[in-house]
Formats: structure tokens, C-alpha cells, sequence
């Protein structure tokens, strides 16, 4: 379905016509140096190809560079193509993307997918549109199969060939048109994203813990939830919009994340854009590297399972049981970003407040027993990225310095006039690391991040003013092999000292921490049969108990995905992880073993149906004493974006 306002009219349509005028559009470069304007782009070619994608189509970026051939043997040309980028991701990351892969025709940034809505390109979905000079569109293939450099020779011939009087008209829109999608109308964009899940557990015994080491609780469960995210483009550098929540899901999912908002029913933003910078005020996704800002981090877990880190409630209950949160390295703040990017350098700062201050006073406390006040949570921080192309490896050296930093505002909090008769406990916590990538050969880089800075402040007891400062130090660096074909090999080395203390780093890393790191992933049946592996050894940098053995830790993974083009996939995986100290002071040895069984089905790009069974058996002996259990989780998982 599509709609169209237009002086007050409202048209719906099953799909838009061709031919017929191009709607008009005036975005921003991604390398942030300069704007195209339709109406300047197109008369000055014979023909104008767009290319719509965004990075959750799988096969665009081989696409992309199909187009890039056929881009440089029309250079002569009165031909150009220009790509439209969708995806709202971070444009210094897509920029990357971009160029490692050979890619240089112009790529402009679609903000909030706007003008894709607008050609009635569907989400995740790679299209071409043929516009000519007169801003007539007379060709258009979506989600085409086969070589995007065949395809598009065979739309120029055939538009060259045969090009009607009647179909050149100016740009813009007309009564009769029929562009735009069923989710922008009235000069408002919308997206949805609907996520449903039945999960069943069954647990026997002492300590069941699901997949990542969280606690489980026996039950069914059935959560929903609905985000509804509304824009408008109110200037050519302004856009406005908001965030509406609608869910089951428990409130306490605020506190523990990813997305943390002030309130449960969303939240709003306002979004300035000018001559390679971007300033945003309200709610905006974030994530930085593993050791400062991000939730989860794919390369230290395997795939069907992980380590939630140090297993309490509020980092590893809600990434399973309490929260429909798909695991990923960006999390939703509320407060304000700042972007700059401008030739191969990238700046950011930001500002957020993941937790508010609460105010329960004393006699409220002593006769409910509810949680006392707390000061607000503040988190601050800052990047610069610096890149360079390597025309031997086509890969880029980079380098980046990050800050990120967090306090509890304790002005936020009057605990005289709640009747506490003490103050609460504060911490704070500041964290600088350096980040590279070093091309050695074409396909092998050699990366890591190392921290400069850590230390955190404490006030831990509510009855004295005694501040204990910690100082930490470490990083991971390592080797990564990876090839266009789908071959991924990385060997990582880890080390956090006792020390390390950083609030927002991915959830599975650990203080007290060293060892080594393997994966890989390898196409068994191209496009069809891909398998992959992991192993983790970790060991204690420093005693935990004194007189103790160090305590060690290994993970190992295999899994075998199956992909086939109508829509049906299907997973099996094994999972071991073992936990122990040997010696006579303070022994363990806690193994948990998980078996993984998924099959899936996706109606299209944006909407999926899955099935999985999870079989999670543990084994823990303390000083002697052996404790069994078993938990089956069985989960149907719905998911839909529109």
C-alpha cells in the first residue's frame, strides 16, 4: 500500500507507477563534504542510477561493488550512479564500509530512510531506480539476482532504446502520483518494530542458569513489545521526532539496559545536521569499543551462548529472561550527542543519564520496605578516529582515543530533607583507551585497544566519608583474518588487571582477568552451509584468596548454520564452559554445558519467525559438595519491522 498527501488529498494506491516524476531529495554526503540536490543532479546527466541499500541487506555491499564496475566504465559518460544509504547507523562506520570495499561512486546518507519511503523501497532491501534528466523514472528493479553490472547495462540499453516523449516531465509531484509508502504521510515518517515471545523453562536442581550463566526462574511467559518511531524533517538541517513504547516487559529492564529512558513509554529527540556535523538532543543509540561504552561484544562469546560477566541480576538477568533486547553493542541513551567528521577525522562527545535520581524518604523506607534514595547517574564521554586508506592492502590504518567517564550527581539527592541520617554511597569512575588497526597484508590486520587511564572512586560505606580509589590497567590485542568469501579467522590476547573498573563495558569482561581468545567462521556450502568455532582460556592475573590457586576459565563453541534462499534457516550448536581452582583453599569447579537447536523462518528482509531449544546442564562442586541441575528453555520468538 502506498498513500500520498497532496493539497490536502489523500490517494492509496497497491503500488507506485512507472513511469512517472522522481520524487525530489536533498541529503548529505556520507563523507560529510557537501549536500546532492535532486534537482540539481539530475539534468546534468543523460541518466541518473539510485541505489538503495542499508547494511542489514545481506548481500549489498558485493552488490555495491558490481555497481562500482559498471560506475567506472561510465565515467566518459553522460551516466552516473549514486548510492542511498539508509541504515541510521554511524556514518563514519558506513564510510569505512564503504571504502574497504572499493566502493567510490557518491554515497549520500538517507536520514531516518525518508526518501527510500518515498521511491517505495522496502526496508533492507537493495533497489535501483533509473531517473532521467528530466526526473522521470523509466526503469527500476527491486531486490534484483545476478551481476548488478549486467543488470544495470541491460536497464541503460533498454532506456536509451526507447524513451517516450510523454514521459518527460519536470520533478516534483504530481496529483496522480502514487510514491509514497503507507508509513509517511503529512510530512511524518514512521517505523515499527514488533517483537513477541512465548518462552517456556523447566529447571530441576540447585543453580540452573540459562545460556549466558543467568539465574533462571521456572514458568511460561508470554512479552510483547511495540516501538513506534515517529520524524519529521522540519528544515533541510533540522529533523524532530520520538519514541513510543508499548510492552509487558518488567520496568526493572530500564535499570539494567540496554536501553536506558526516564520512562517506560518512550522518549523524543531533535536532530540538527550541517556541513559534516550532527548535534542530537533526546534519546540516541551509542556504543563505543569493549572496554568503555557497549553492551555486548560478538567476538569475546560465541554465537548460541556467553558469559554474562559477573552474573548478577541486573547485567545478565535481562539478557534473557526479563528483557526481549537482542544482544548487540549499541545501547539507547537519553541526553545529547555531538558529531564531527571531516576528512578521514571523526570527533564525538556525549552526555547521558542512564539512571535518575529517586527520592524515598526515610519513614517511607522503614515502613515498606522499599529501596532507598538514589542520586542520579550521569555517564560522559568523548572519541576521536583518524583513518588513512592502504592502497596495498585495501584495508585502512586507523587509530582512535576514547574518554568515558561516569559520576552519581549527588546534588541531585537532598538526604537531610528525606530524613536520612546519613548520605548515600557515590562512586565515579573515569576511563581513557587508545584503539588501532594495522593493515599487515591484504585480508590480515592487526588491532586492539589498550587503556591509558582508569580509576574509579568509591564511597562505600553510608556511615563515613572514606573514599577508596582503584587504578586499573590492560587491553586485548590481536591478529584478524577476513575475506570477502565468508573465511574469518581472529587470535586475541586479554589482560585486565584487579583494578579495571568500567560501568558501561561490554558484559563479558571481567576484572582480574588474562588469556587468550580463537574464532573462526568458514563457508562449508557456499551461501548455503557456514560453520564456526570459538575457544577462550582465562585465568586470574592476581589471587583472589590468599594462599588460593589462581582460578581458570574456558569456553568452547561449534556451530553449524544452514541459510537456503526461500526463507528457511535452520542452527545446531554445543557449548562448554568450565570454571575451577584447584588446591586446598577455596576450590571449585563448576562446568556448564548447553545444547542449541533453532529453526527459522523469514516471511522478508524485516520479519522473522523462530523456534528454539536449549538444553543447559551444570555441574558445580564446592569444597567437596556437588550440586546437579538441568533447565530446557523452549522459545518461539516473532519479530517485525516496518
Amino acid at each position: 500500500m502506498s498513500v500520498l498527501m497532496s493539497t490536502g488529498r489523500l490517494v492509496v494506491s497497491s503500488q507506485s507507477k512507472l513511469p512517472g516524476s522522481a520524487p525530489p531529495f536533498d541529503l548529505p554526503l556520507i563523507d560529510g563534504l557537501g549536500y546532492v540536490k535532486s534537482t540539481d543532479l539530475f539534468p546534468a546527466h543523460e541518466f541518473t542510477f539510485l541505489i538503495f541499500w542499508d547494511s542489514n541487506c545481506p548481500r549489498c555491499v558485493e552488490s555495491l561493488r558490481q555497481c562500482q564496475a559498471f560506475y567506472e566504465e561510465q565515467l566518459a559518460e553522460e551516466i552516473t550512479v549514486v548510492g542511498l544509504h539508509a541504515d541510521e547507523g554511524e556514518p563514519f562506520e558506513m564510510q569505512r564500509l564503504i571504502e574497504t570495499s572499493g566502493i567510490f561512486f557518491p554515497q549520500v546518507w538517507d536520514i531516518g530512510g525518508s526518501t527510500g519511503r518515498s521511491y517505495s523501497v522496502s526496508l533492507a532491501t537493495f533497489t535501483i531506480v533509473l531517473v532521467d534528466r528530466h526526473g522521470t523514472v523509466v526503469d527500476r528493479k527491486d531486490d534484483p539476482q545476478g551481476d548488478m553490472k549486467e543488470i544495470l547495462t541491460d536497464m541503460l540499453s533498454t532506456a536509451s532504446a526507447s524513451t517516450p516523449e510523454a514521459q518527460k516531465t519536470p520533478v516534483g509531484f504530481r496529483d496522480d502520483e502514487e510514491t509514497t509508502p503507507v508509513w509517511s504521510a503529512a510530512g511524518l515518517d514512521f517505523r515499527g518494530d514488533l517483537r513477541l515471545r512465548f518462552l517456556s523453562i523447566d529447571s530441576r536442581g540447585i543453580g540452573a542458569v540459562g545460556p549466558y550463566g543467568e539465574e533462571l526462574r521456572p514458568g511460561n511467559d508470554l512479552l510483547y513489545r511495540f516501538d513506534l518511531g515517529i520524524s519529521r524533517n522540519i528544515t533541510r538541517h533540522l529533523r524532530v521526532g520520538g519514541l513510543l513504547r508499548i510492552g509487558n516487559e518488567d520496568e526493572r529492564i530500564l535499570e539494567a539496559g540496554p536501553d536506558y529512558l526516564g520512562s517506560e513509554w518512550g522518549s523524543a529527540f531533535a536532530e540538527i545536521t550541517a556541513c559534516g556535523a550532527l548535534a542530537r538532543f533526546g534519546y540516541y543509540r551509542i556504543s563505543l569499543t569493549p572496554l568503555t561504552l557497549m553492551r555486548w561484544d560478538w567476538e569475546d562469546n560465541p554465537r548460541i551462548g556467553g558469559s554474562a560477566g559477573c552474573g548478577c541480576a541486573a547485567a545478565a538477568g535481562v539478557l534473557l529472561v526479563e528483557s526481549l533486547e537482542e544482544l548487540g553493542p549499541e545501547l539507547l541513551l537519553e541526553g545529547g550527542v555531538a558529531k564531527l567528521n571531516k576528512s578521514g577525522f571523526e570527533t564525538r562527545a556525549f552526555w547521558a543519564i542512564p539512571r535518575r535520581a529517586s527520592h524515598t524518604d526515610y519513614r517511607e523506607v522503614r515502613a515498606t520496605g522499599a529501596d532507598r534514595a538514589k542520586y542520579s547517574l550521569e555517564t560522559y564521554g568523548f572519541e576521536g578516529l583518524w583513518r588513512r586508506a592502504d592502497q596495498r592492502t585495501d584495508s585502512f590504518w586507523k587509530a582512535g582515543i576514547r574518554i568515558a567517564g561516569t559520576r552519581e550527581n549527588r546534588r541531585s539527592v537532598n538526604f537531610n530533607r528525606l530524613g536520612y541520617p546519613a548520605p548515600d554511597p557515590w562512586s565515579k569512575s573515569v576511563l581513557v583507551s587508545a584503539d588501532w588497526n594495522v593493515p599487515i597484508v591484504r585480508s590480515v590486520d592487526f588491532r586492539g585497544e589498550w587503556i591509558l587511564w582508569n580509576e574509579a572512586e568509591q564511597n562505600a560505606e553510608a556511615c563515613c566519608d572514606t573514599t577508596i580509589t582503584t587504578k586499573g590497567y590492560g587491553g586485548l590485542a590481536g591478529v584478524v583474518f577476513e575475506k570477502a568469501s565468508g573465511w574469518s579467522l581472529r587470535c586475541d590476547y586479554l589482560y585486565l588487571d584487579s583494578g579495571f573498573y568500567s560501568p558501561f563495558a561490554a558484559l563479558s569482561y571481567q576484572p582480574n582477568r588474562q588469556g587468550v581468545r580463537f574464532s573462526a567462521q568458514a563457508p562449508v556450502v557456499t551461501e548455503i552451509v557456514s560453520a564456526s568455532f570459538f575457544y577462550k582460556r582465562l585465568r586470574e592475573t592476581d589471587l583472589s584468596f590468599p594462599g588460593a590457586h589462581k582460578e581458570n576459565e574456558s569456553f568452547f563453541s561449534t556451530s553449524l548454520d544452514l541459510e537456503f534462499s526461500i526463507g528457511i534457516g535452520c542452527s545446531l550448536g554445543w557449548l562448554d564452559n568450565g570454571v575451577w581452582r584447584n588446591g586446598p583453599v577455596e576450590p571449585v569447579d563448576d562446568v556448564r554445558r548447553a545444547l542449541v537447536v533453532e529453526t527459522r523462518y523469514r516471511f522478508n528482509k524485516t520479519s522473522s519467525l523462530q523456534a528454539q531449544f536449549q538444553r543447559i546442564d551444570r555441574e558445580t562442586t564446592l569444597n567437596g559438595t556437588t550440586y546437579e541441575s538441568l533447565a530446557n528453555l523452549f522459545s518461539v520468538y516473532m519479530s517485525a519491522q516496518f
